[in-house]
This record gives structure tokens, C-alpha cells and sequence, in this order.
């Protein structure tokens, strides 16, 4: 509905010149701070990279940690060996 047939609406029903003028101007000035589908694309779009850039880091975080968890047992196991070979010479 655009804005002159919601000011015919009002004028219908008997609002006066000034009433339906006002009701008009704060409707307008309250759409203006609406989104609309081009600001709602633009933050799925937004969304969308920042979800990309979070999963991103966290598989390079998962490798890291995946790095460090076969360095230890890599580690561990060469003590264990060292350890089996230095039992089984005494």
C-alpha cells in the first residue's frame, strides 16, 4: 500500500488533514530505518563470510592441535621402545 491510498484510507474515515499528514510523515520516517531484501542480502552475504572465515581458522586450529597430539605420541612411543629395548638387554 503506498502512501497515497493509506492518506485516502485516513481521509475515509474521517481523520483530519493534519492527522492523516502526521500519521503519513511518521510512517514514512519509520520505513526509512526498515531493511530491506537488498540489506538483508547484502548481511546474509556478510554472515556468510565471516561463517566461512570461523571455519577456516578452526579446521587450521584442529590441524595444529592434530600436529601436536602425534607429535606426543610419536614421542611417547620412542620412550616406551627405548624403554622395552633398555629392559630387555638387562
Amino acid at each position: 500500500m503506498n502512501t497515497l491510498e493509506i492518506y485516502r484510507k485516513l481521509k475515509e474515515v474521517k481523520f483530519t488533514k493534519e492527522q492523516a499528514d502526521a500519521i503519513i510523515e511518521t510512517n514514512n520516517t519509520e520505513l526509512k530505518n526498515l531493511a530491506n531484501k537488498g540489506d538483508l542480502k547484502d548481511l546474509k552475504y556478510e554472515l556468510k563470510l565471516e561463517i566461512s572465515k570461523l571455519e577456516n581458522k578452526i579446521s587450521s586450529e584442529s590441524s595444529k592441535q592434530l600436529k601436536w597430539i602425534i607429535g606426543i605420541i610419536v614421542a611417547l612411543m620412542t620412550c616406551q621402545t627405548a624403554l622395552i629395548i633398555g629392559i630387555v638387554k638387562l
